[in-house]
């Protein structure tokens, strides 16, 4: 039986619900404070009712102040932290560089940038830190190496250039080049490939097109623009 969504979020263990309890309650303190600096008539009840009259009213007004704010500004930022990392898991660390990529770089203006070979990346790795709206037009004239024994064998587009395109647009490229620029060293059929170079070829074939294998591959790498 599938639950709705509204249940799901009543469901125990998701990170939500507590922090959003924690922020209303700590803006019902907050709220609770002002109206004892301002010495509203309807506040009195609750110093008899919880013995605030024990302490003057004006210390009772800012240590509620205090509090409020501290636990209301706590529990947004988990409560947006809790939601991030359901989205991508990655950025939920840092949310103001979540909110630059989500308001400043995809709003940024457009890039078209043509080439290939060792210079291509290197202008889209600094080109994806001012603008997310980046499209790469790959020259794809790779013949030797690992590409061009794919390009013989399995009769596919040599995937060399267009992996390190993929790879300078990554947002995490330092990590994920670790792998996908690892190279085989044993192995008869193996050695020499980079495994970046079978993911896109192996991607190609499950997928019957090139054009889909990058846009599948550039989904899986979280690039910023597209190739």
């Amino acid at each position: 039986m599938r639950l709705p969504g509204w249940v799901k979020f009543l469901l125990p263990g998701l990170g939500v619900k507590r922090w959003g309890l924690l922020a209303l309650a700590s803006l019902g303190v907050l709220s609770f404070g002002l109206l004892c600096f301002l010495g509203e008539q309807g506040i009195r009840w609750l110093y008899r009712t919880f013995l605030f009259h024990l302490l003057e009213r004006p210390v009772v007004g800012a240590l509620c102040v205090i509090l409020g704010l501290a636990g209301a500004s706590y529990g947004i930022q988990r409560l947006v932290r809790s939601i991030l990392f359901a989205l991508s898991p990655r950025k939920a660390g840092s949310l103001a560089e979540a909110l630059y990529e989500a308001r400043i770089l995809k709003q940024a203006p457009k890039v078209v940038a043509i080439g290939g070979g060792t210079g291509l990346p290197t202008v889209l790795r600094g080109l994806k830190h001012y603008t997310a709206n980046i499209t790469a037009v790959v020259t794809m004239m790779d013949t030797g190496g690992s590409s061009g024994r794919l390009r013989e064998e399995l009769d596919v587009l040599p995937p060399g250039d267009v992996r390190n395109c993929l790879l300078a647009l990554a947002e995490d490229e330092e990590r994920l080049a670790r792998f996908l620029q690892f190279r085989f060293t044993l192995g008869e059929g193996l050695r020499g490939h980079a495994l970046g170079n079978l993911l896109l070829a192996g991607l190609e074939q499950a997928l019957g097109s090139f054009d889909l294998a990058v846009e599948e591959a550039s989904h899986l790498l979280s690039v910023r623009g597209q190739v």
